[in-house]
């Protein structure tokens, strides 16, 4: 991700009214999927309720960024 890519999307989080992650136990595959099921739930009922919300996937596409992130979040 270039500096000036996630400066914006720092900046997008920052302006959130609110900031939710979702985040698995293990790094597997089958981790993988129930988290993508569950994210397209909250996502269809957010939908439904008519709700908005952007997905910040970059920082766990990056491995430095992904271990940085799960750090902060432990």
């Amino acid at each position: 991700m270039s500096s000036s890519h996630a400066r914006v999307e720092t900046a997008n989080m920052k302006a959130s009214p609110a900031v939710a992650v979702l985040s698995t136990e293990s790094d597997d595959k089958l981790a993988w999927i129930k988290a993508g099921i569950i994210f397209e739930t909250l996502f269809l009922m957010a939908t439904q309720m008519e709700i908005g919300f952007d997905l910040f996937s970059q920082p766990v596409a990056i491995p430095e960024s992904r271990e940085e992130l799960a750090q902060s979040l432990n």
